[in-house]
């Protein structure tokens, strides 16, 4: 039994260690979500500096035209999106960033543990068969 119990310990240990690297995967797939996301972020940054650009434009011509001073209003509330969703999109990286990163110490450490029962549970099966052999 005791073989059979070191075994059926290798076995989990084997198991856990696959699930451990499916999670990996998870982990990795997460890291490339986190890249999209960046991309995202970048987007809306350039978008926000091209409204800044136009709206100083536009306030420079509002003096001369009410309709050009209208114009510059809506920008402005566009830029102040822009600004909100570059502000969400940074703020979402970060936590998936965080959340990436503690799921990957996890994995590291859940990773090493299971190597440390595995080596146990062979040195059982080995001292088991040794056992038998006697």
């Amino acid at each position: 039994t005791t073989a059979s119990q070191a075994t059926d310990r290798a076995t989990s240990a084997e198991q856990l260690l696959a699930e451990a690297e499916a999670a990996k995967e998870a982990a990795q797939a997460q890291m490339t979500q986190l890249q999209g996301r960046v991309t995202e972020m970048n987007c809306a940054a350039k978008a926000r500096k091209a409204l800044d650009k136009e709206l100083s434009e536009l306030k420079a011509k509002a003096a001369e035209c009410g309709k050009l001073r209208k114009r510059a209003a809506d920008l402005e509330g566009k830029l102040k999106e822009a600004e909100k969703a570059v502000s969400t999109a940074g703020d979402k990286e970060k936590l998936l960033r965080e959340r990436a990163e503690r799921r990957v110490e996890e994995l590291l450490a859940r990773a090493v543990e299971e190597t440390k029962q595995r080596k146990v549970a062979e040195a059982l099966v080995a001292q088991g068969q040794k056992a038998l052999q006697a």
